[in-house]
């Protein structure tokens, strides 16, 4: 299985990256998620607003920001991409479930790959995940690692598969 910056508890994600890089990005100090007034849901679309407006919401998932003019032009291609997918996902209660605990349980060979920069999920979010046969890897990127570390990713995949003998 590989897991390229990816979250298993949003949660997680949300308060202890996304949203307080998001308000170090805007300048604001924000409560925590636990005295927080409104939902993380809610939270998390006022942010989105906010950095758009100021044009730092690319501040978010990448580390250069010619990289998010790249990936908005490849979705562009798509004649029928699902914009609304994203929205949806975001307010299902599924997915703001902690999957870190059945981690333990999850018996086949793992890659979790991470990047320094993704504020996203966060740099730190791979201390709470414990696969059995688990290669972690850290990589110098943003969220999407096979646009801005295609060859950190390559080399995570080969260890990965050398290790595992996949």
């Amino acid at each position: 299985m590989l897991m390229i910056n990816t979250t298993l508890y949003l949660n997680d994600s949300f308060c202890n990256s996304w949203s307080p890089k998001a308000a170090e990005f805007l300048g604001e100090t924000i409560p925590d998620c636990a005295s927080d007034t409104i939902s993380l849901r809610e939270r998390m679309d006022i942010h989105i607003n906010k950095l758009r407006e100021k044009d730092l919401f690319w501040k978010m998932a990448f580390a250069e920001k010619k990289n998010d003019s790249v990936m908005n032009a490849t979705y562009a291609g798509f004649e029928n991409w699902n914009h609304e997918y994203s929205a949806t996902a975001m307010n299902d209660q599924e997915h703001w479930k902690d999957f870190r605990k059945l981690a333990t349980a999850i018996n086949v060979p793992v890659l979790f790959f991470y990047g320094t920069k993704d504020w996203m999920v966060g740099p730190a979010h791979y201390k709470g995940i414990d696969f059995p046969k688990m290669l972690l890897w850290k990589a110098n990127s943003g969220h999407l690692p096979f646009l801005e570390a295609r060859s950190e990713l390559e080399e995570a995949i080969t260890a990965y598969r050398e290790k595992f003998g996949v």
